[in-house]
């Protein structure tokens, strides 16, 4: 997957948050694909994690990293997010 891939991400795909700034989690943070503009992707959250929609601004190609079953997105050369895709799409 390269960046352009990711840019045409369909609408309806989840991805499992697994670690981001924030700090790890225990707690799946689950989200699917709402919409897809033209600088970012638009996640509504699974479950009850909360009702409010999370935004991924797509970052240079320098700071994206293919993982095979998902991405990573680099700040500085260190993990900012990696998500992995349901089922590995």
């Amino acid at each position: 997957m390269k960046l352009a891939d990711l840019k045409r991400i369909k609408v309806g795909t989840r991805v499992n948050l697994i670690a981001s700034l924030l700090g790890p989690s225990d707690i799946p943070r689950w989200r699917t694909v709402k919409k897809v503009h033209s600088n970012s992707i638009e996640f509504s959250p699974d479950g009850s994690m909360t009702s409010r929609s999370s935004w991924l601004y797509f970052p240079k190609a320098k700071n994206f990293r293919d993982d095979g079953d998902g991405f990573t997105i680099l700040e500085e050369g260190e993990v900012a997010a990696q998500y992995v895709f349901d089922g590995g799409e």
